[in-house]
């Protein structure tokens, strides 16, 4: 999916590579699908295949995710949607993604001792894009990073004040007083100059 100039891999669960015990099974040469998607989307004048995001393939399956794939792709980051089952997201798959620039962003992080039926979407990653730049967060703060959960407390307190303090200023003056920061609505749209 490309929108102007942030563009987005969806790849379902393709596979690059046979398990170790099942076949051949080296991560610098692909075969099955990532063989084919690099047959065909990319050559010496071409890469359809390069994106911004990628959704890590198979979830994060070791029989996913060649190197040479991840390098025609390119991804500044990449998404793993796994829980806590079938050991996914594998270890290998994440550091090749990391040795090539990619930061990657996984569903499973609090899952760690929980049950399959406790883990239900407390790690949903969101990202928002006008084309041109995006950003990229999860929904909820891990509750084990501290540094985290200390600057949101900061920054609610610090909503927590101006709101109490616009009402008043408004009072006093007669006047609508902005709120620091704004909503996305009191925000200029970007315009996208580029054909």
């Amino acid at each position: 999916m490309n929108y102007n100039l942030v563009s987005f891999l969806f790849t379902g669960d393709e596979e690059g590579k046979y398990r170790p015990v099942g076949g051949y099974n080296d991560p610098d040469y692909p075969m099955k699908v990532e063989k084919y998607m690099l047959d065909h989307y990319v050559d010496e004048n071409t890469n359809k295949l390069r994106s911004t995001i990628i959704k890590i393939p198979h979830h994060g399956s070791e029989t996913s995710s060649t190197t040479p794939f991840i390098k025609a792709v390119g991804a500044k980051e990449g998404i793993i949607c796994a829980g806590n089952r079938h050991g996914l997201p594998d270890e290998s798959v994440i550091k090749r993604y990391e040795n090539n620039g990619c930061r990657v962003w996984r569903t499973d992080r609090m899952d760690k001792g929980k049950r399959a039926a406790e883990c239900h979407g407390d790690d949903t990653v969101i990202i928002t894009t006008n084309g041109i730049d995006y950003n990229i967060r999860y929904k909820n703060i891990d509750p084990r990073d501290a540094e985290a959960l200390e600057r949101k407390r900061r920054e609610d307190a610090k909503r927590k004040r101006t709101a109490l303090v616009a009402p008043e200023a408004e009072r006093k003056s007669g006047k609508k007083v902005p709120i620091a920061g704004g909503s996305a609505a009191d925000k200029e749209p970007v315009l996208n100059t580029l054909d």
